[in-house]
Order: C-alpha cells, then sequence, then structure tokens
C-alpha cells in the first residue's frame, strides 16, 4: 500500500522547500515538533496516543523515513522531529553553501581577486578605514578604483584583508556616487580592455579634489575636457607622491589641522599628491589601540607613517619638525632611502 499522491506532494514540499514561505515553515515545524511531544509522552507511559490503525501507521512511517532519509525503524518523535528541521528556515551565515561554495569562501575570492586588480592598477586606486562622512562598519574598510565608467567600490573585513590591498590610503574615501553592485562589476569590466593590451589605456579617470581639509571626487562625464582640470590622463596620474612629517605634541587640534592644510596647499602647488599621514579614525582611537594590545602608541603611529612613506617619492617636514622624536626619525628614515627631502 502506497500513499496517496497529495500525502507524497506534502512531504515533497517539505523536503525541498518548494514555495514554502517562512511563516509556513514555523508553522509546520510548530505543529510537528507538537505531535513529536505526544508521541514522546506516549512512549515514556506505554501508552498509545491515538486509535490509528497500525497497517496505516507501517505505511505513514514507511514513506515518509524513506522520503526524509532516515532509518525505517526510528521512533516517531525522531521522524517528526526531522520534518520540522526539514520545514524551518535554515539561517543564513558565512557556511550557507549553494553545492559547491559557501558565502565565506566567495568572499574570500572576491577579495583576492580584487586585490589583483588593484595591484595592476595602484595609480587609480585607494582604500580608506572612513566613509566620506567619517563613518564605517565594525571592523571594515572601503577600498575603490577609478575606472573608465566611474568608480567602483567595496567593503571589507580590516582583518586579514587590509595589507593585501597595495594602494593609496585616505583618512576618508571619496563620496559615494550611488552606484550599485551591479555598476560596480561593470565598471571594473571596463578595465578589461588595459588589461589585455598589456599597456594601460589613456582615458579619463575623475581626479580626487582636497577641498576645505575633505578628499572628494569630481563628477565624472565619461569624456575628458581638453581644459579641464578635474580630470587627469593615465599618463598624468602617476604625479609624485609626498608624506607630511609634522610635529603634534603639545598642540590643539585646530594648530595641528592649521598646519597639515598649509602643507597641503604647498604640496599641491608643487605637483604632489598628499598620501596620509594624519591618523584621526576610530582604528586609531585610544580605546582601539588598547583593544588591539597596542603598547607603545606613539610607536604604532610612527611604524605606520614610515608604512605610507613607502607610498612616497618626496617627504615634506614642517617647522619644529627638528624638536619632535617622530620627526627626526622620518627624516633620517627619508634621507636613506632616498626620498626628496622638503623644508617648510
Amino acid at each position: 500500500m502506497r500513499i496517496s499522491p497529495e500525502l507524497e506532494k506534502r512531504i515533497c514540499r517539505l523536503r525541498y522547500a518548494v514555495n514554502v514561505t517562512d511563516e509556513e515553515r514555523q508553522a509546520i515545524a510548530g505543529k510537528l515538533r507538537y505531535r513529536a511531544s505526544i508521541w514522546q509522552t506516549a512512549y515514556d507511559y506505554g501508552a498509545c496516543p491515538e486509535p490509528y490503525s497500525a497497517g496505516l501507521m507501517r505505511v505513514l512511517r514507511d514513506e515518509v523515513t524513506d522520503a526524509i532519509g532516515i532509518d525505517r525503524l526510528s521512533p516517531p518523535d525522531r521522524i517528526l522531529e526531522r520534518l520540522a528541521k526539514l520545514a524551518e528556515t535554515a539561517p543564513v551565515t558565512g557556511e550557507t553553501s549553494d553545492g559547491y561554495h559557501t558565502f565565506d569562501e566567495l568572499y574570500h575570492h572576491r577579495a583576492v581577486l580584487f586585490s589583483v586588480i588593484v595591484a595592476k592598477f595602484p595609480d587609480l586606486s585607494w582604500k580608506s578605514r572612513q566613509h566620506a562622512d567619517g563613518t564605517m562598519y565594525d571592523g571594515m574598510f572601503i577600498v575603490g578604483i577609478d575606472t573608465p565608467a566611474g568608480p567602483a567600490t567595496y567593503h571589507y573585513d580590516v582583518e586579514p584583508y587590509w595589507d593585501m590591498f597595495p594602494c593609496l590610503e585616505l583618512d576618508r574615501a571619496p563620496e559615494w556616487d550611488g552606484h550599485t553592485p551591479d555598476d560596480a562589476i561593470e565598471r571594473i569590466a571596463s578595465l578589461r580592455g588595459s588589461v589585455l593590451r598589456g599597456c594601460r589605456k589613456s582615458y579619463a579617470v575623475s581626479r580626487l579634489v582636497l577641498s576645505d581639509g575633505d578628499i572628494t571626487r569630481a563628477p565624472h562625464c565619461g569624456k575628458r575636457p581638453s581644459d579641464h582640470p578635474a580630470y587627469l590622463s593615465l599618463g598624468e596620474q602617476n604625479m609624485k607622491k609626498a608624506m607630511i612629517s609634522q610635529p603634534m605634541a603639545g598642540k590643539t587640534d585646530e594648530e595641528i589641522v592649521e598646519d597639515r592644510e598649509r602643507a597641503v596647499a604647498a604640496l599641491t602647488a608643487m605637483g604632489y599628491e598628499v598620501v596620509n599621514t594624519y591618523f584621526s579614525d576610530k582604528w586609531y582611537s585610544d580605546e582601539a589601540m588598547k583593544g588591539r594590545g597596542v603598547v607603545q602608541v606613539p610607536l604604532c603611529y610612527l611604524a605606520k607613517s614610515l608604512e605610507n612613506m613607502s607610498l612616497c617619492h618626496a617627504a615634506y617636514f614642517v617647522k619644529g619638525w627638528e624638536d619632535a622624536r617622530g620627526c627626526r626619525i622620518e627624516h633620517e628614515a627619508a634621507e636613506a632611502y632616498g626620498l626628496e627631502v622638503i623644508h617648510e
């Protein structure tokens, strides 16, 4: 004897979750667990919960256990618990898989592949621990690349991905232009021609512009006006980079920012792109430092500054640098490694 086609259809719906809403799943799971508890209580007290015919129960047991993939001799409570698990919505986590890859694997693959693109076009790429408005998701950063079709950005976990992207570090990311994930991948695809040719194509990309202390991106128009200052060819994108070394001890935040803005203006006038060495985001707050186990805070700042020096052709030293221990070390490193040294 076999169960009816209708009952078989219901079992299949449970097994494969076809057209079952989350609410329906939860309702079915609740009913099945209730029935399982009745069976369990009946077995505990040696009583049959309901006067079902033995023949019908055997058929139901055999068909259901075959359908859900457990032993036919399993007790009813186990059978119903298995059905409940099939009916419930599985939580989506990093371990969720399509049968081939988990979300965690795909996330890692995307990070590695995008880091290769960034390494190929370092002069078009940047990363930051802050959005343009100073916010950021916990433990994450944003990395972007300027393409012929516009900017494309992704977010990644700081650990372990921050050091995977060898590009310019910005204190804050440029303003988001509203691009979607579909836009991002289409824009990245616009770099394909440059890769296939084995050289970098001469196209217009939007320049990162410093205005009132903030970094913004001029609008992308798709073409490069011959006299438009907001656009650079890739040849021009290879402009030299410089860092700023400035004494901070004993100065107010306003004085530090004023010194920095004056140095940025001087370097910009000389044609340099300024690499960030003023670390003011949450990653470098006292609380974050303590959480990472940093003992020598000034040394941590110096180490990061020296790391960013490796991206530079020149180092600019603000007045009073001779009296600051960190500035003196940066000055010695700049001279030892052949950077152009500029004094205010």
